[in-house]
């Protein structure tokens, strides 16, 4: 194996050791379905005499570069599917074995194992590798282990999976009534005249002024992460109405103000105590919707 096929090896270890005796647990991003569990035990089988570097390995080894000192590594790629697992790696049977003074530097009292989540056109891994030499006493090396698999949801996920089963609305707010859709690039108050209702095809003789709603969730993008909570459906803004003559009428001089948001946001950030210019890479303008009728819409407190 060549040095720079060692260095491609090594790039794929997982930064993150778990140093184990018999039992090690790797705690990890994805996993299988939920409710099932995969076992797998894994025999080495170990050749005497192998050419130099090496004093000996075992098929299906990978080599990796410890210092100057080259060492057989096993290494596993499995496929995984669920946002959060559990794998267990149970270590069976050892034997004792002779290892050079420059080896037994590199080993520690423990077999060493790594993992790390990758991601492949979609797809996740599990890839897992161990050490299978450790020196305490006296150096050994692993004969046999299991590779164990299992759904372990934290109780915060359940509880995920809860609330995004019962929070789901049966309809949209949309689904009913007379709507007017208006569009923003900018954060400010916004104002809603009859004249402005009447340009959107709206007949406003006779609406009833304390029944105008606006709808919007705001500016900015979505969350990137699935698993932060957010809208299903628009949510009702709280409005002030001047109502000139107090008629409950929408009259001429009668105006309806919204706070609104574009979809280019500023937005604090406790870390650096700064803003931070959040550009939308989607769309230039922010949409809020307003409809009448019904029960009375939610109003700013005076």
């Amino acid at each position: 194996m060549t040095l720079a096929t060692q260095k491609a090896a090594e790039n794929f270890m997982l930064r993150k050791i778990l140093r184990v005796t018999t039992l090690a647990i790797l705690s990890i991003v994805g996993g299988m379905s939920y409710g099932q569990t995969s076992s797998t035990k894994i025999d080495l089988n170990w050749v005497e005499n192998v050419a130099q570097p090496l004093q000996f390995s075992f098929n299906g080894a990978i080599l990796r570069d410890f210092d100057n000192v080259v060492l057989p590594v096993y290494y596993q790629k499995i496929k995984v599917s669920s946002p959060d697992a559990e794998a267990i790696i149970n270590f069976n049977t050892s034997e004792g074995t002779y290892v050079t003074n420059d080896t037994r530097k590199q080993l520690k009292e423990d077999f060493v194992a790594e993992s790390y989540i990758s991601s492949e056109d979609g797809v996740n891994y599990l890839n897992i590798s161990i050490l299978p030499l450790r020196y305490s006493h006296r150096a050994e090396r692993l004969l046999s282990f299991d590779i164990i698999i299992k759904q372990n949801p934290s109780d915060q996920y359940d509880q995920r999976k809860l609330r995004k089963k019962s929070h789901y609305k049966s309809s949209s707010v949309l689904a009913d009534g007379e709507w007017l859709k208006i569009r923003t690039n900018r954060e400010g108050i916004f104002e809603i005249t009859r004249s402005l209702l009447e340009s959107g095809g709206w007949n406003t003789a006779g609406i009833d002024l304390s029944t105008i709603k606006v709808f919007g969730n705001g500016g900015g993008l979505l969350h990137e992460h699935i698993d932060e909570p957010r809208l299903d459906d628009l949510e009702e803004l709280r409005v002030k109405v001047k109502d000139e003559n107090g008629n409950n009428r929408l009259d001429a001089n009668d105006r309806i103000f919204f706070y609104g948001q574009g979809a280019v946001v500023w937005i604090y950030d406790n870390g650096s105590d700064r803003f931070i210019h959040e550009n939308h890479p989607y769309d230039e303008y922010n949409y809020y919707f307003i409809t009448h009728g019904g029960p009375a819409g939610k109003r700013m407190n005076e």
